[in-house]
């Protein structure tokens, strides 16, 4: 195998220690690091893996990756495959039993059983003279005794200690690497000591034998390349340029051939933009890691190397504190730096809403994707699993009854509008041409095209070299790498291909969805159509559902009971027939040249993917691209006798795509189960006849119901596996509950909302940096999406629950206190109007409003949306109003209606952002006096600069009457002058204009921050005093203590010393005395 760089070493926990391993890591390009007792684990970061103590892990670098993660459900063991390699990371804790320790070897061998490439590192707190200790303890003879069963060697050498000492314990070896014989490469292991680093010497290795010089970064897979791959950078994409380049070539005398214009937009291509580097170059350093840390690490090293130096004359106290001093330097200036980084990253996303900032911010809430596979065997394997073999194709042959009519001609209004809607940035197909450049052509040269297009149109053919597609592997999150269904293949098809696919895709459609007759597809399927979505679907199923829940009581054969199962086909984009496909489209009478064409699209279909050893291509025999612009109307097509089938048992059939829900009604649980097993059992044999396969073990069922006490509760069989129903399922996205109380479902998507907005508080919305509000509200957006999502599926059932409502708003709440940088003691309406967002619920009410509206009426959805959002507002304002004026009001909602009482305006406005210091004076919390009382964080809530007046110094007489901020009033809030910001006027003023705002805000900034820093003072006065009284109090407790010692000693000594002969003598002296005393 390849060499493999190693850095094994304990950190202690310490996080400072944890950061300088990962600049070493980075700077001798170390491939794996085996860390006991991290600091941290960052989340959804698929270079690391852990135990679930958190006591070892696992972290790879330089190009590596983790295939696989075998374990982590033992406390202070993980074990991960990097590349053919299985590593084990261990931390044995030196208080754990014998016992433990016992079982964490078991489980070890368990991980390492019939594995013949391992690597086992740690600190296991064994000692044993076989790697160098003065003695062999029971953990280094059971630590022996495993290596042996498994055939690992030692690769310890030397008896440098790697744990170098605290306070009293010693030196000592208990840093331990054992390998197979086979990976145990060449001999290196070495235990160096790093000054940057805890109290555990710094263990390198190397796995294999490197095959090249470790710094030749095109030696070896996973490392560094210069060489050019062919796809070109997008962003420098320059569409003069490109466009002068076509007209240098002729572009408008090209022939109409596809590779003809491919090699002439390629031309193009090349010389408008450069190629991207097959491999991101990895950074040498890590992004805090500055010109300072690294003097101070070298002032670090100096300082710990003098403590081995017995020649220098300095004492030994000296020197060690010299060390000590120069390593809290380090530390600090680390943290320091991380501080700055974090400010300048939340800062960016100002210019970049959605660029580096959001992305970490998200890497922390979304599910841990598994590394992508790159070894061959495993993506060969992988792809025939995916893309397995078919019979060979029996396409319907045209017969006298087939339908001659001529297709519609391709226009340049057509192409035009195609073109308009071809989004930049998306990854291109084989050809690498991206749709940035296809769309320029198409607009400055639509003849070209329209006649190309049409040429294939009349030859009923499909070129070749559209037919190539390129393989992406997106892991899906949460699935264990390697599995071939943990991955969702997507095929990169070329932009033009694309294009001529929607120009057939428009055809296709003119008759199965505008053909006079009617539709000819199902109206229960509700993916891939034009004004169908998941909304309609799930209220399909609500619908079914509370029909039968409106009996309630005795109802004699009534429908009570109404089941759901929800079925999981198999694969089913990539398994799909084509000869089932070409039936269906005799079936819909699509006209036979439409029908022929689409016969050539499959003929010859090329798969093409990257390996660590080059490019393999792989023939496709069913199923339709996922990635295709055809593929999922075609995929409609061939599923849609499924939908119109009467099957046993009378069952409603709704399906989005390949998610099927077979719905059935009935009087009990029992016989809905009946029925709806019989009718799956029929959709079982259509789906085999059509080469699909359903997934019993995916399959979920619920029984919609009034009843309780479980009674709706039963059992189904799906092909040959038996399933219970469940109480609730989830459903594109909705929870659906058997009672439709919708309280799940609210739990799901607020605590989704809650994560991404604490993730993106966590990065971005700090209240001292980041983003202004209107970024930021872009961004809390992101985040409110999913509270309402499908909501008029649910929202208007969901929301006449109090507890529902309440958890909505909190969610929002969150995020709108995270738009305007408020305290977090604002109240949720007061939060919302600062921040600009409407009430949650008042949002879900419009969504709903919009949803109905738009079937209803033959309208732009943007004119809808607008008008309700105008309703949404007036709503807001009276609700505002109501909280502001109701009996028992907050005094912080009463001064915030008071400052702002037109929501309307303040919603509409054209400037100003709200920061930290503004929100503090339109909230009223902030750091005045008045509000510092009422939580108990000051004692009294008078202006400590207006004595004798007991005025309260409340966020009114702070900004707008105090006299040390007269001088502020008059610079930036015009006192003085015949229009000066007052209580009253403040709104008025703040929308005044863009500069008048930043006057207002400005002010704010300077009295507030005043206000902290005074604040801050008194904090500290008052620490310093309850310390000094601590102190005091521990001396008088001490003298107390003292003088009880030596009372009890001067009494102890003026009593007559007896002394006994024997045991027996002294225990009978002590029952005697203790007689005496008594109880």
């Amino acid at each position: 195998i390849t060499g493999l760089s190693v850095l094994q070493v304990n950190l202690g926990r310490a996080g400072w220690a944890q950061d300088m391993a990962r600049q070493i890591v980075r700077e001798e390009k170390v491939d794996v690091l085996l860390i006991s007792e991290p600091s941290w684990i960052p989340a959804g970061n698929t270079s690391w893996a852990s135990d679930i103590g958190r006591s070892a892990a696992i972290y790879v670098d330089n190009g590596q990756s983790i295939g696989k993660v075998v374990s982590t459900a033992t406390k202070g063991v993980v074990v991960a495959e990097v590349g053919e390699v299985t590593f084990v990371s261990c931390y044995a804790a030196p208080s754990i039993t014998h016992e433990a320790f016992l079982e964490l070897l078991d489980c070890i061998s368990l991980a390492v059983s019939g594995r013949t490439k391992v690597v086992v590192g740690g600190d296991f707190n064994a000692h044993s003279m076989d790697w160098g200790g003065e003695t062999t303890d029971m953990r280094g003879e059971d630590l022996m005794g495993f290596a042996d069963q498994h055939g690992l060697i030692l690769l310890n050498h030397g008896s440098e200690p790697t744990f170098l000492g605290r306070g009293a314990a010693g030196t000592s070896i208990v840093d331990v690497t054992f390998a197979s014989p086979s990976i145990a490469g060449p001999g290196d292991w070495r235990a160096v000591r790093r000054a940057e680093l805890f109290d555990h010497a710094a263990i390198y290795y190397t796995i294999g034998t490197c095959s090249a010089d470790k710094n030749d970064s095109s030696s070896a897979i996973g490392h560094s390349l210069s060489t050019k791959t062919i796809r070109w950078r997008e962003q420098l994409f320059d569409r003069e340029i490109f466009l002068r380049s076509l007209q240098v070539q002729r572009f408008d005398e090209v022939p109409s051939d596809a590779e003809a214009v491919g090699r002439l937009l390629s031309r193009a291509c090349g010389e408008t933009m450069p190629r991207r580097s097959m491999r991101r170059r990895p950074n040498s350093k890590m992004y805090w890691f500055t010109e300072k840390l690294a003097a101070l690490r070298k002032e670090c090293k100096l300082a710990h190397d003098a403590l081995d130096n017995e020649a220098d004359e300095e004492s030994e106290e000296v020197k060690k504190q010299r060390y000590t001093t120069a390593k809290k330097a380090l530390r600090d200036e680390i943290n320091a730096s991380k501080r700055r980084c974090a400010v300048e990253l939340a800062n960016s996303a100002e210019d970049d809403p959605y660029g580096n900032a959001f992305h970490i911010a998200m890497a922390q809430v979304n599910a841990k994707r598994s590394a992508p596979v790159t070894e061959q065997e495993k993506l060969d394997c992988i792809v025939r699993e995916l893309f397995p073999e078919r019979p060979p194709m029996n396409w319907p042959a045209a017969t006298t009854s087939d339908v001659r009519q001529p297709l519609q001609r391709v226009t340049v209004g057509e192409l035009k509008a195609i073109a308009g809607r071809l989004k930049a940035g998306k990854a291109p197909g084989m050809d690498g041409i991206p749709n940035e450049a296809v769309k320029a052509a198409i607009q400055e040269y639509p003849n070209v095209f329209r006649k190309l297009f049409q040429r294939y149109l009349d030859e009923g053919t499909f070129p070749e070299q559209w037919k190539a597609q390129r393989l992406v592997l997106l892991p899906k999150p949460g699935k264990p790498p390697g599995a071939p269904s943990s991955y969702r293949p997507l095929c990169m098809l070329n932009t033009v291909a694309k294009v001529f696919e929607r120009i057939v895709l428009n055809r296709l459609n003119d008759h199965l969805e505008d053909d006079a007759a009617g539709p000819h597809l199902s109206p229960m399927q509700f993916g891939f159509r034009q004004g169908r979505s998941t909304v309609d679907a799930i209220q399909e199923v609500v619908d079914r559902a509370k029909h039968a829940m409106s009996f309630r009581g005795y109802t004699k054969n009534k429908n009570r009971c109404c089941m759901m199962v929800a079925l999981d086909v198999r694969n089913a984009f990539n398994t799909v027939s084509w000869t089932s496909i070409g039936e269906a489209l005799r079936r819909k009478e699509v006209p036979h040249a439409l029908t022929q064409l689409i016969g050539n699209y499959f003929r010859g279909r090329v798969l093409s993917y990257d390996t660590d050893r080059g490019a393999r291509t792989h023939a496709v025999k069913a199923g339709v691209p996922q990635g295709s612009v055809l593929g999922p109307t075609l995929w409609n097509v061939a599923y849609d006798e499924v939908l119109t089938a009467q099957h046993p048992g009378r069952a409603k059939k709704i399906a989005f795509a390949d998610d099927l829900a077979v719905v059935v009604a009935s009087t009990d649980a029992h016989k809905a189960a009946e029925k709806a097993g019989k009718s799956i059992q029929a959709i079982s044999g259509w789906m085999r006849q059509q080469s699909l396969e359903l997934a019993p073990e995916k399959t979920e069922a619920v029984v919609f119901s009034t009843h309780y006490k479980n009674r709706q509760l039963t059992k189904i069989k799906v092909e040959n596996n038996e399933l219970n129903t469940a109480k609730k399922l989830k459903y594109l996205g909705v929870m659906l509950e058997d009672h439709l109380n919708w309280k799940d479902h609210v739990q799901y998507v607020t605590g989704k909302a809650t994560r991404v907005t604490a993730a993106l508080r966590r990065v971005i919305m700090r209240n001292h940096f980041g983003p202004g509000s209107t970024k930021r509200r872009l961004l809390a957006n992101v985040a409110l999406s999913t509270l309402r999502y499908a909501a008029p599926a649910w929202a208007m059932e969901a929301t006449k629950v109090k507890n529902n409502q309440n958890a909505l708003s909190q969610a929002q709440a969150m995020a709108a206190k995270g738009v305007a940088s408020t305290f977090r003691s604002v109240s949720a309406q007061t939060a919302n109007v600062l921040a600009s967002l409407p009430p949650i619920l008042l949002l879900l009410e419009e969504d709903v409003r919009c949803h109905n509206r738009s079937r209803e009426e033959i309208r732009p959805r943007g004119a809808i949306r607008k008008e309700e959002r105008a309703a949404t507002i007036q709503r807001w304002q009276r609700e505002w109003d109501s909280a502001a004026n109701e009996p028992g009001a907050s005094r912080y909602v009463k001064w915030a209606h008071r400052v702002i009482p037109n929501v309307a305006s303040w919603y509409n406005r054209k400037h100003g952002q709200v920061d930290f210091y503004l929100a503090q004076v339109l909230s009223g919390h902030g750091f005045f006096r008045e509000y510092l009382n009422v939580k108990k964080l000051t004692r009294s809530p008078n202006c400590t600069r207006c004595p004798g007046q007991d005025v309260v110094d409340s966020v009114e007489h702070a900004i707008f009457e105090c006299p040390r901020f007269s001088d502020v009033r008059v610079r930036l809030l015009a006192y003085g002058t015949d229009d000066p910001v007052t209580v009253d006027t403040l709104q008025e003023a703040l929308l005044q204009n863009e500069q008048r705002w930043r006057n207002i805000s400005e002010a704010c900034r300077e009295i507030t921050s005043v206000l902290q820093q005074l604040w801050n003072v008194e904090q500290q006065t008052e620490a310093e005093g309850r310390a000094a009284e601590a102190v005091r109090r521990l001396g008088a407790a001490t003298a107390n203590v003292v003088a009880a010692l030596r009372s009890a000693e001067t009494q102890a000594s003026s009593e007559p010393r007896i002394v006994c002969a024997n045991d027996s003598e002294r225990n009978e002296h002590r029952k005697a005395r203790a007689r005496h005393k008594g109880p």
